[in-house]
């Protein structure tokens, strides 16, 4: 249930071209079958200081191109609270040879806001604040900062920058254990150690006693590869498929139609999406009114996860309602494009 459509012809399928931090790099035949880009976990938001808040309503919408969140707290105080929410996005690679790719497929246009984050609250827009970390078992923001390391591996400009870092500085982030020491101490081809997390925030007035509606929409950055048929049955293939409970009917459909090899003129294209609920939170558990939908846009697109009691109500929607629910720790979904679907057949 993914709804993926390569933009690029068929044809060009033995030099494939990825736009990466403004370089242009060909990706040969040998290198398609471990292929795999970064991919990012989507969240939702935590709220500061939230204990007089309940969750009465939150609607998930989650499909390869878009995720929508929608929220409705009350404030249970007998007085209005002013909390700072956050939508954390984080294990960001700052290597920049990490491939992202967007769910739209289109390119990053503001990196400060690389997702298109569109935010509102009571139905009016909220522009959130972004703070760029760097992580490396704590925060080393500042200590990168002091050498002038870039925090935004979606700026433009970021692998130039990372490039032309004199040789002193990789040699002192050496010292302090940030760079694989696989790597030569040249500018060139020195590999960093740490990952980027970008924190958007903003304050909201909750009324006391009233209801107040959050909404965010974005587009992730998905997992991506591209798959033969002995990736998907032998269990070798560039991704682990127990996190997605794949069933006889995916892998007979895969079986069916699916290439034997990433070397014929046709490929099949996994996509993957994850939400992680682990940082979302700060209120009263549970959500009193949930809703979750998974929608995969294209029929003939085959939809794979493990989240129970999910119904389907249209030919690409699936749909779980549930009261006073606690969410799993995550949410896992694999999307595959077939090459020949059977309707082409």
């Amino acid at each position: 249930m993914s709804v993926f459509s390569w933009p690029l012809p068929r044809s060009l399928w033995g030099a494939m071209l990825v736009l990466l931090s403004g370089w242009l790099i060909a990706v040969p035949v040998e290198a398609q079958q471990t292929y795999n880009n970064a991919g990012l976990a989507a969240h939702g938001i935590h709220i500061d200081g939230a204990k007089d808040l309940t969750l009465q309503r939150q609607e998930l919408y989650l499909s390869t191109q878009e995720i929508r969140l929608h929220y409705e707290f009350r404030n249970e105080a007998s007085r209005d609270l002013q909390l700072r929410v956050s939508f954390p996005i984080d294990g960001i690679e700052s290597r920049p040879a990490a491939i992202y790719i967007r769910g739209d497929d289109r390119p990053v246009e503001d990196p400060a806001n690389f997702l298109d984050l569109a935010v509102s609250a009571n139905g009016q827009a909220v522009v959130p604040e972004p703070r760029f970390l760097a992580i490396w078992d704590k925060d080393i923001t500042d200590e990168l900062s002091a050498y002038n390391i870039p925090l935004n591996r979606f700026d433009p400009d970021y692998a130039s920058k990372m490039a032309d870092l004199p040789a002193d500085v990789i040699e002192a982030l050496r010292e302090k254990g940030l760079v694989d020491d696989d790597y030569s101490s040249r500018a060139s081809s020195w590999m960093s150690e740490w990952y980027l997390e970008v924190d958007y925030a903003w304050v909201q007035v909750f009324p006391a006693g009233a209801v107040t509606t959050l909404d965010l929409v974005w587009h992730p950055m998905i997992h991506q590869n591209y798959l033969g048929k002995a990736d998907l049955t032998s269990g070798s293939g560039p991704f682990d498929l127990e996190p997605y409970c794949l069933d006889s009917s995916v892998v007979d459909a895969f079986e069916q139609h699916g290439p034997e090899t990433l070397m014929e003129s046709d490929y099949s294209t996994s996509r993957r999406l994850d939400f992680q609920w682990s940082r979302e939170g700060g209120w009263s558990a549970p959500v009193g009114s949930f809703q979750l939908v998974i929608d995969r846009l294209n029929p003939e697109i085959l939809f794979s996860t493990c989240q129970q009691g999910l119904k389907q109500v249209s030919p690409t929607r699936y749909e779980l309602q549930a009261t006073d629910y606690r969410p799993e720790e995550s949410l896992q979904m694999l999307f595959i494009e077939l090459a020949n679907p059977a309707s082409s057949n």
